[in-house]
């Protein structure tokens, strides 16, 4: 009789798997463990966030993300309240809107969307300088306030602006370039 011992391989070991699950068993409760104590701590209730909203001083910070065709993520902050290295946090007089920049596919127009909910139309103020478009409100409860930079030349003439919805929505004609100037954009 032959008392060599066969190879044995670790998958031929039923109790790799036994500890295996025993394991994931473990990673399970914990991370069930945590969402139950994220959810029963003390958090913002609906009501405070309500009472939020409508507190025109108080402080917004958040930043959205979008993806290009090509896959690349372009991340774009937004608020009053900044990050600083030396300082938590910097508070500013106005808010920053929320502001997305796109090309149409045929490449003839830029169209700059602005989110400044809670404004009259008569308290926003558009000029455009060079490759920036400034978007500042005047209005007493919102203050808004960002410089977009514009990603080519555009047509100072040929500008289309509307407000609808606490929405703000420019339209550029691009054109090759042009001699620099500054303009006041009426909004419809």
């Amino acid at each position: 009789m032959d008392k060599r011992k066969k190879k044995r391989f670790f998958w031929d070991d039923d109790d790799i798997f036994d500890e295996m699950e025993i394991d994931f068993d473990d990673i399970k409760r914990m991370a069930e463990k945590m969402m139950r104590d994220m959810m029963t701590s003390p958090g913002i209730s609906e009501e405070d966030l309500e009472r939020m909203a409508r507190d025109p001083n108080y402080r917004v910070f958040g930043f959205s993300i979008r993806i290009t065709p090509e896959g690349k993520p372009i991340i774009r902050e937004f608020g009053n309240i900044k990050p600083k290295a030396s300082e938590s946090k910097i508070t500013l007089n106005e808010r920053e809107p929320l502001i997305d920049v796109f090309e149409s596919r045929d490449g003839k127009k830029i169209s700059v969307i602005a989110e400044m909910p809670g404004v009259a139309k008569e308290n926003i103020d558009l000029d455009l300088s060079d490759h920036m478009l400034i978007i500042k409100s005047t209005d007493k409860q919102r203050r808004y306030y960002k410089e977009v930079p514009l990603p080519s030349d555009v047509d100072s003439n040929d500008v289309r602006a509307t407000y609808n919805n606490g929405v703000l929505t420019v339209e550029f004609k691009k054109v090759s370039k042009q001699a620099k100037k500054t303009k006041k954009i009426k909004i419809d």
